[in-house]
């Protein structure tokens, strides 16, 4: 009898013993991670004492970075579900060569390693990947959303539905990328995982253009377009001087084009009263040469009236080549030197081919000759100027800018 009661005692301590074990074993709630939401529509992660650190090598995307929070916010590139964790001033940000560097370094689009600190959800470091490629600077690019291919240069890239694309540091569409764009672009092999618009657009807009439209309309002295009807420019953000001439009227202002946003100018306010003209004094290096304006011969041994406005230059001389070239005009004087070349390929000694500017305290006060150096013969420029004055009285402006502009230059 004794024998069975002793048998009893030990099995019920046995059982005490299992129970025991058995509460402080792990458990699906204290030893496995538990997905959430951040509590803006992005999956989250929880995680308890005793969970798994994160694979070093798991690569994701920087999605976005609350400083104030102290919150950062990871694609996962195997899973796609999106995970968040907390940073202190004590997490280690580390270039892809693991140098030190600094949080501000880090931005959305970025391809990183991510370590948490033992048993918790703090970064103990972020890194940013050795094994992703990054271009900069990325200027010639081509989107085909239908087959989900990027063209950057020459090269096609495919892309899927985890791509990132960022303007500064907020999200935006893929389709609203523009030739004015500058980019940088993040990807795998033959894969693009990120875009991030580093210099964006925005628009220049003309009101009450009534009195120069078939003007020009010049940025910088650089670019140039026809003038239409209130018409509408996409450029590239930053600072520009946009001069206004044609019809005899003309002026300038400086405007700061910021991205997505479109800058308007008052024609009116800018474009003074009209006519107005230039005086202009050519130096011809070479003695007999014939100078025409607009198709028209002229005697440019006295200084000439020209009105605000682009017009056509030419000089021919018996054993020189043709020259050829637009002159903007939108000052009050200028003198233009004119280098003729001779068929031996010699420069005349006393005219050079660099244009004429002058500044009379004023940036509305530059006249331009914006010419090239190159040789160009004078029925093909005439024929591609008449294309181009063509194509540019269309209504095409907005989605021929980009060509035209790029064949006017070559013209200048």
């Amino acid at each position: 009898m004794d024998k069975q009661k002793r048998c009893l005692r030990l099995a019920f301590i046995i059982c005490l013993m299992l129970l025991c074990l058995a509460g402080c074993s792990p458990g699906t709630q204290n030893g496995t991670s538990q997905k959430g939401h951040t509590g803006d529509g992005q999956e989250g992660v929880t995680q308890t004492e005793g969970e798994e650190q994160l694979p070093e090598q798991q690569l994701y995307l920087l999605s976005q970075m609350d400083t104030e929070q102290g919150l950062i916010t990871l694609l996962n590139l195997d899973t796609g579900r999106y995970e968040q964790y907390a940073y202190t001033d004590g997490t280690f940000f580390l270039d892809k060569y693991g140098g030190n560097t600094s949080s501000s370094d880090f931005a959305p689009g970025m391809a990183v390693h991510a370590t948490l600190r033992e048993n918790s959800l703090m970064l103990e470091k972020l890194c940013a990947s050795d094994t992703v490629w990054e271009y900069d600077d990325v200027r010639r690019f081509e989107v085909d959303e239908e087959d989900a291919i990027i063209t950057l240069g020459d090269t096609k890239y495919s892309y899927d539905d985890m791509l990132m694309v960022f303007s500064g540091e907020e999200a935006t569409d893929l389709g609203k990328l523009t030739e004015q764009d500058v980019l940088r672009v993040y990807g795998v092999d033959r894969k693009i995982l990120s875009v991030l618009i580093v210099t964006g657009h925005g628009v220049i807009q003309l009101q009450n253009t009534a009195d120069l439209e078939g003007g020009w309309l010049s940025l910088n002295h650089k670019s140039y377009y026809k003038i239409t009807e209130d018409m509408e420019v996409e450029v590239p953000e930053g600072d520009y001087e946009v001069t206004v001439a044609g019809n005899g009227y003309g002026g300038s202002v400086d405007v700061a084009v910021t991205r997505d946003t479109v800058s308007t100018i008052n024609v009116d306010e800018i474009k003074g009263e009209g006519p107005k003209y230039c005086t202009l004094t050519f130096a011809i290096g070479v003695e007999g040469a014939q100078l025409y304006i607009d198709g028209v011969a002229v005697d440019y041994s006295q200084p000439l009236q020209l009105k605000y406005g682009i017009h056509r230059l030419q000089v021919d001389a018996e054993g020189y080549e043709t020259w050829s070239r637009r002159l903007f005009v939108n000052s009050e004087e200028a003198v233009l030197e004119v280098g003729l070349t001779s068929s031996g390929g010699v420069t005349s000694a006393d005219g050079t081919e660099s244009g004429a500017n002058t500044n009379n305290g004023s940036s509305a006060d530059n006249t331009n000759d914006s010419s090239g150096t190159g040789k160009v013969d004078e029925k093909y420029l005439e024929k591609l100027n008449d294309l181009v004055d063509a194509v540019i009285d269309t209504q095409r402006i907005k989605t021929s800018s980009g060509i035209l502009n790029s064949v006017l230059n070559d013209l200048f």
